[in-house]
């Protein structure tokens, strides 16, 4: 802070030239302790000389516009964050439905921003979002809003203009932010972002609506191949599909909220009757009729819009309940529970955290539970997937890699990732009868498997057929409707204490 009082100070030359007022100022900071601005007060010397009191008084003032602005601003680029928008966005639209005006609502995305934070670090992807930012500032006129949404989102208010002036505009942007390249570590990425457009006037239902819309456009450019404008249009029936799909948000978040989630098991069969047996822990969710939906109705939007950390947080920990609460009458069986984990989950902050706390919180034995992880999803967050997996299998868990064999690069990821089992992508397994190159290539899995002491299993094995080859091939464990469907928690624990109970008779 400064304060001047006196005619001879140093500072009253360097700040006020001559001038003869006293000062008080104190900076106003952001969450890193960051100066961002400053909060000063000036009064003439001979009518007030600045105390310490004066002092607290400005430095809890100056604290309080610190807060407001976090409230409202992102701290990473200065512009107003998500929440200063949408308040925006309701003075804006209860003007429009007033005076009957049109604007345009925009939201861009930076493609793949995770490619050059994976590549080329964090610090080269922050700083491309704020070169994103200050370029859209130079394409947008004085009057339109900009804010950042959150990590490479951004949103964008042209004011007082029409969608077919705003896709023009949305023209300019891309090419603007086409224009810019990443360099570092002798690499060079290029740059493109896609758009959602969206018209917001007396028409629109609501500031949500009109937001999801502009989301819905810009995932659909993203989906047609990035560095796109799509304009969101009620009769586009991709946009329908994808409107009904933003329905299930709040469907999932009312499931979570009211306990309608339920948990299934399906049986992993040991081919070898001493082997322990397996489950994998599967999701299902009631709908108001208290009808059971399949995973596949309501899994794909939780995955678009980034919900399947708390459905995997769900799962966790109703899990592990359940056994704890059964655990005494099934350990004899030395069952093995999975449960799947989303590429979502490993960068979620806090979710190791979260899995840590849940297992040392339970009775159950850490050698008893497995984590599912798809190769794809490993792969794509690698470092997060290795730390992962090495922390919970530190703490006695196992680690199974699904979906196997479905990248390009399987194996030379494999030697990477500390897992315990591989569990071969179902399009070899459905074709081992009729195609050699799908029986060469589960050969060729499970003796990769075999040299690495990994745990070989199968799934979608459909046949008796299926089921002998497998068992040449060096397959250790089955899966798939044909072996055991898939049932509620409540009865595999029901069969298994049952099965122990005759096994101690």
């Amino acid at each position: 802070y400064v304060v001047i009082n006196e005619v001879e100070e140093n500072d009253r030359r360097k700040l006020f030239h001559g001038r003869t007022e006293n000062l008080l100022a104190f900076p106003v900071l952001d969450n890193h302790g960051t100066s961002i601005g400053m909060l000063a007060v000036v009064a003439q010397r001979e009518r007030h000389t600045f105390s310490n009191g004066d002092r607290n008084l400005l430095e809890v003032m100056a604290k309080k516009a610190s807060r407001i602005i976090h409230t409202h601003h992102d701290s990473l680029t200065g512009l107003v964050n998500r929440s200063g928008f949408e308040a925006a966005l309701v003075s804006v639209l209860s003007a429009a439905k007033n005076k009957a005006m049109q604007h345009c609502l925009m939201h861009v995305d930076i493609d793949q921003l995770h490619v050059i934070n994976d590549l080329m670090g964090y610090q080269e992807g922050d700083a491309l979002i704020k070169r994103v930012a200050k370029t859209l500032q130079m394409t947008l006129r004085e009057s339109d809003l900009l804010a950042r949404l959150g990590g490479d989102e951004f949103g964008v208010l042209l004011m007082n203009c029409s969608v077919a002036r705003g896709h023009t505009i949305a023209e300019k942007i891309r090419d603007s932010i086409r224009a810019l390249s990443v360099v570092a570590a002798n690499k060079q990425l290029n740059v493109s972002a896609s758009v959602g457009i969206a018209s917001l006037s007396r028409e629109t239902e609501s500031i949500a609506n009109v937001m999801a819309s502009t989301e819905i456009a810009c995932k659909s450019a993203k989906d047609n191949g990035r560095d796109r404008i799509e304009v969101f249009e009620e009769d586009n029936t991709t946009l329908i599909r994808r409107s009904e799909e933003m329905e299930w948000i709040g469907k999932i978040q009312e499931g979570l909220r009211e306990d309608r989630f339920a948990l299934y098991c399906q049986p992993i069969v040991p081919v070898r009757n001493e082997s322990p047996p397996h489950f994998e822990i599967l999701v299902r969710l009631r709908d108001d009729n208290d009808e059971i939906l399949a995973p596949g109705v309501f899994l794909p939007a939780a995955e678009r819009y980034q919900l399947m950390p708390l459905i995997d947080r769900w799962v966790i920990r109703n899990t592990l309940k359940v056994l704890k609460e059964n655990w005494d009458s099934v350990c004899q069986s030395g069952a093995v529970f999975s449960m799947n984990l989303s590429g979502q989950s490993l960068t979620n902050v806090g979710f190791l955290a979260f899995v840590a706390d849940a297992i040392a919180d339970s009775t159950v034995p850490p050698e008893n539970l497995c984590f599912e992880i798809t190769e794809t999803a490993a792969i794509s967050n690698i470092d997060e997937a290795i730390d992962l997996m090495r922390s919970l299998q530190s703490r006695g868990c196992q680690f199974a890699l699904d979906d196997f064999g479905a990248g390009l690069s399987s194996f030379g990821y494999l030697k990477m990732l500390p897992v315990n089992s591989l569990k071969i992508d179902g399009s070899f397994i459905r074709g081992i009868r009729t195609d050699e190159v799908s029986k060469s290539m589960v050969e060729a899995i499970c003796q990769i498997g075999k040299t690495m002491q990994l745990t070989m299993v199968a799934e979608f094995v459909d046949s008796q057929e299926t089921i002998a080859l497998l068992k040449s091939a060096g397959v250790e464990y089955m899966q798939g409707h044909f072996v055991g469907k898939p049932e509620p928690i409540a009865h595999t624990l029901r069969d298994l204490a049952s099965e122990c109970d005759a096994a101690l008779a």
